[in-house]
């Protein structure tokens, strides 16, 4: 009887589950939006929080730096913007908020063609080597607030860090979509950096995943998704088959880890 009990009532639940319609609910706008900005551009939603990515966003002197707003659920169950994120040093086409994604009171926002500057130290400017800028949430003041900034190990012209970002509860995973394998002479083939961040917000490098199989144009991490131990890296440029044969251009894979 026990047994019966048990199935009916997981019949009972999938019913109501696929008998229920979407409906849709509100429309939500950047509330400085302007012509072009984009915002929607990357979007990503967790609880009562959404973040939303607004990669054209600018002034008459700087434009198309981009922005992410974060909007939070109120008791009426509509959201209600919160906050506007800029990371600081902005410049015109760093891309920034194209890739957003929240866990918990973090939120990673990724700049893949932010421009690396350490000229203090007489290097010159590296463009569109790409940063991610993690946000923690303090319920103290109630703002978002920048607590670390992030860049590749070693910063190369046009790698693209940042392209994609993986945000667990203790680890970000983030795409250098045009990562450069100079041994094989395999341009933008992508990799993989994985990084750990404590509740403070300091960040260690953890480990490189390399694109097994690299060659040029592959865009190794186009996309990321995580469940579990398990990884999964979509690479929309690979070519070949599952037994590297057969190449057909643009053909795509996801490579599981």
């Amino acid at each position: 009887m026990k047994t019966q009990i048990t199935t009916l009532i997981l019949i009972c639940i999938s019913i109501i589950t696929y008998s229920q319609s979407s409906t849709f609910n509100e429309k939500i706008m950047a509330p400085d939006g302007s012509f072009n900005d984009r915002f929607g551009w990357a979007v990503d939603i967790q609880g009562d929080v959404l973040v939303g990515g607004d990669i054209f966003d600018g002034t008459v002197s700087e434009p198309n730096t981009g922005a992410a707003y974060v909007f939070r659920k109120n008791s009426s169950g509509n959201f209600i913007f919160e906050q506007k994120l800029k990371a600081p040093f902005l410049e015109s086409y760093d891309n920034y908020a194209s890739e957003v994604e929240i866990n918990g009171d973090f939120i990673a926002v990724g700049a893949p063609r932010y421009k690396y500057n350490d000229s203090a130290n007489g290097f010159p400017t590296v463009e569109s080597a790409g940063a991610v800028f993690l946000y923690k949430y303090n319920s103290a003041i109630n703002q978002w607030e920048l607590v670390n900034q992030i860049f590749a190990p070693t910063r190369q012209l046009n790698h693209l860090f940042g392209y994609r970002v993986y945000l667990t509860n203790n680890q970000i995973f983030i795409s250098e979509v045009e990562h450069r394998y100079t041994s094989v002479n395999a341009l933008r083939s992508g990799k993989i950096h994985v990084y750990d961040y404590a509740n403070s917000g300091n960040v260690t490098y953890n480990q490189g995943i390399d694109n097994p199989e690299p060659s040029s144009n592959d865009f190794f991490g186009t996309e990321i998704s995580l469940f579990g131990n398990t990884l999964a890296v979509g690479t929309r440029g690979e070519q070949q088959d599952a037994n590297g044969n057969n190449p057909l251009n643009f053909a795509g894979a996801v490579y599981v880890f």
